[in-house]
């Protein structure tokens, strides 16, 4: 149960510093961004570390290919409320981390794409769009995103 708890705070962790990305991200400050990216480097590599304990485990108790549901349904009843309630934390803390994970990478990517239209302006075109207004592809544009730029 220790493991779960750790890793149930270590995604609060994670998310508190999507947090931080995503308002770093609307407030153009790279710096910050990518120091939240080293922190998130870090919190993966001990969820992964986490994740190898729980893993072994599982193992160590029988339940190798057993999911966290199935373990929590062949526990007492004593045992399966907290389980239960530690589980729907961590489903929670997931989705929340996952909410503000994807805002973070809406906001990067509109940076981005801020980015290569100045950057096809100062090339001296006055559209970075890739479409025609007939829908055809218009011929390949350089951007700061292409590598073949």
């Amino acid at each position: 149960m220790q493991i779960l708890q750790e890793t149930n705070t270590l995604l609060q962790e994670m998310t508190a510093t999507e947090q931080r990305k995503f308002d770093a991200a609307v407030k153009n400050k790279i710096f910050e961004i990518e120091d939240c990216m080293k922190a998130e480097q870090a919190m993966v590599m001990r969820l992964r570390g986490l994740d190898k304990k729980r893993e072994k485990l599982q193992e160590k108790l029988g339940f190798t290919d057993k999911t966290f549901r199935e373990i929590i349904a062949m526990q007492s009843e004593e045992t399966k409320a907290p389980l239960e309630q530690l589980f729907q934390q961590m489903q929670n803390n997931l989705d929340q981390y996952k909410q503000v994970s994807q805002s973070a990478s809406d906001a990067l990517s509109l940076n981005l794409h801020r980015i290569d239209q100045n950057l096809e302006r100062l090339r001296g075109r006055k559209e970075s769009n890739i479409y025609a207004e007939n829908g055809a592809i218009k011929k390949e544009r350089h951007s700061f995103t292409n590598r073949k730029a």
